[in-house]
């Protein structure tokens, strides 16, 4: 997990700070001649400012705040989101040091760079004028590795008279001097290669010409950029449209050194990001070719890297509507939908966190169209719709079977010493311990299996010596005198291989004093308020982190202010934000809307994605 955690001793989380939330924030789109006292003045009102970093340009101009704690920055961050500043009236906007953000990622915050790839200068001899100028006609406009070259005569001295040489022009950094030979006719030599027009790492240096307006977004070489074609091209995301605006009138009419003093070609494009796992993909592949098919006026690119799969739509500027439908198909198919009854209740069952191999047979007939989320306790459905609805009914009949087979089978508290001592654990090696569960606190047996097994598990439990005289001091679980007892706060009295027991069977924490008394601590039904703490030589180190993280997870589920990331095999755990704030996931390179808590869908508003989503198969 992404987040540092700090729990109760009974495991409940009291605060969960995010690792994307450091103390140190950026602030873009500022006036070019603010100062550090102008700064100083805007963010002081939130925090104490440890330091701060300025950086400026003709234009623009960003800083970086280092606030005394993380919710002093935090603060400052949701107050002084995209507020105007005082002098001007551009907004400027405020994000993480360790977060790539988007806000209001429909506008038009994404500019598609394209400039000429460095080129080679080469020379060919001729003995005759002729000749010279018979070649250079020949070969303008000659198509080599992919470039158009230029040729031209090169007019000789008065007294020259052999050796007449052509300049051939716009040659790619790959020619070699065999190839010019080749191409030639009739050539005394040719010479050497002129130095390049530029050297050929400039794309890092007109990324960072950008990053005095701020970190970006995101930025990516169009796969145009891997063929034989004259142009690199760069996909460059800014936090915001005003930003890119910025961009756009800063390099359009400035030519710049590092690509040998020639302008850029700036374009705004509309630009959709997924990241998703080859499963998922291998479910969704043809729809997503159906939808690629269908392209008129967007291009969808996708690639596998590490067994992820990146997919990107771009879209001119002008083509709004139909990249906005594009996008919507592919959120619907890479979100997937979660799995719910014709109420709307949320599907789920503790059957999807047994490791049984009739549920692994299962999942893999299914060929990934139904992925249990352990993590947030949902079953997403992938696919067509079609496809979607036959998981949805291949899912409701499993859990039919699996529901119908789960039974309960209470147990006295007075036989409660019996089962602890070894015997549940002889029970479990008989059935398998998937089939059968202890419930100690609850006092119960929980048998997954036939009508037959649980009237094993039942004459069993009838069998068994059963205490039916409660006395004071004795183990609120078994109900007998304390072996190695354990005295919690409430004074109630537990054992210890009971209490190891009651953690190993938990799902989550905190557990709760089972003891009922009349004591005025307890709830109108004499249920003891307090919980079991954790005890270091009650829990073994494996079982304390994985109840930690349990309950951990619990604690996510039921929060309002902090989410998972919506990728399922990603743990990164973000904070809830507003509207039109998309985040860029540090572990797993996927776009969250944080609102939603959903994939990024560009281009839609949430309440407009939604309604989309929910519609019925």
């Amino acid at each position: 997990m992404n987040a540092t955690v700090s729990f109760r001793p009974d495991f409940v989380p009291v605060s969960i700070e995010p690792l994307t939330e450091s103390h140190e924030l950026r602030f873009s789109n500022l006036p070019p001649d603010i100062t550090t006292e102008d700064v100083q003045t805007l963010v002081e009102p939130y925090g104490i400012v440890l330091e701060n970093t300025l950086r400026t340009s003709q234009r623009t101009a960003s800083i970086r705040v280092d606030f005394a704690t993380a919710k002093q920055a935090r603060n400052a961050f949701e107050f002084l989101q995209l507020q105007e500043y005082s002098r001007g009236d551009r907004k400027f906007v405020a994000s993480f040091a360790n977060v790539k953000l988007r806000l209001s990622p429909a506008d038009k915050d994404t500019l598609k760079l394209s400039w000429p790839k460095p080129t080679l200068v080469g020379w060919s001899h001729y003995p005759t004028i002729s000749k010279a100028k018979e070649e250079a006609a020949r070969l303008n406009g000659v198509i080599v590795k992919g470039r158009k070259i230029q040729v031209e005569f090169c007019s000789p001295s008065k007294r020259q008279k052999d050796n007449f040489a052509i300049k051939i022009s716009n040659l790619s950094l790959e020619t070699t001097k065999d190839e010019i030979e080749q191409l030639c006719k009739g050539h005394m030599l040719t010479t050497g290669f002129d130095k390049p027009t530029y050297a050929s790492t400039s794309r890092e240096t007109i990324k960072e010409e950008f990053h005095s307006f701020g970190e970006l977004a995101f930025e990516r070489i169009s796969d145009s950029e891997c063929d034989e074609g004259p142009n690199s091209h760069l996909l460059v995301v800014f936090p915001c449209e005003a930003i890119a605006q910025e961009v756009m009138k800063e390099f359009s009419s400035r030519k710049l050194g590092c690509i040998g003093h020639q302008s850029l070609e700036v374009k705004p494009v509309y630009f959709a990001q997924y990241c998703v796992s080859w499963q998922i993909f291998d479910v969704v592949r043809q729809e997503i070719e159906r939808v690629k098919d269908g392209a008129m006026h967007y291009s969808l690119q996708y690639d596998e890297n590490s067994r992820k799969y990146h997919i990107r739509l771009i879209a001119p500027s002008m083509k709004y509507d139909e990249f906005v439908e594009a996008n919507a198909e592919l959120y619907s198919l890479l979100q997937g939908k979660t799995a719910r009854t014709d109420d709307g209740k949320i599907i789920w069952d503790d059957y999807f966190e047994m490791p049984t191999k009739a549920l692994q047979l299962f999942l893999k007939s299914q060929a990934n169209s139904i992925i249990p989320d352990e993590r947030t306790r949902r079953i997403r459905l992938f696919g067509s719709k079609a496809e979607q609805k036959r998981a949805l009914e291949r899912l409701l009949k499993l859990l039919s079977k699996v529901r119908s087979q789960r039974h309960e089978v209470i147990v006295p508290r007075g036989s409660m010493h019996s089962l602890v001592d070894s015997r549940f654990e002889t029970i479990q090696k008989d059935m398998g311990v998937n089939k059968v569960s202890f419930d100690l606190l609850n006092s119960k047996i929980i048998v997954r299996g036939t009508n037959e097994e649980c009237s094993e598990i039942q004459n069993l439990v009838d069998s068994l010596n059963s205490l039916t005289i409660y006395k004071s001091g004795c183990c609120e679980i078994c109900h007998l005198l304390p072996d190695d007892p354990k005295i919690l706060a409430c004074l109630h009295v537990y054992c210890t291989p009971c209490l190891r027991m009651a953690f190993g069977s938990a799902s989550h924490g905190p557990l709760r004093c089972i003891a009922v008394t009349n004591s005025p601590s307890n709830d109108n039904s004499g249920q003891c308020l307090d919980h079991i703490p954790y005890i270091d030589e009650i829990i073994p180190p494996p079982e304390r982190d994985r109840l930690l993280l349990s309950s951990f997870l619990a604690y996510i589920r039921n929060s309002l202010e902090l989410f998972i990331c919506p990728s399922i095999d990603c743990k990164a755990v973000y904070r809830t934000g507003r509207q039109g704030l998309n985040l860029h996931c540090s572990q797993c390179g996927t776009e969250i809307c944080s609102f939603c808590q959903t994939l990024a869908h560009i281009g839609l508003s949430c309440s407009d994605m939604e309604g989309r989503n929910s519609t019925s198969y």
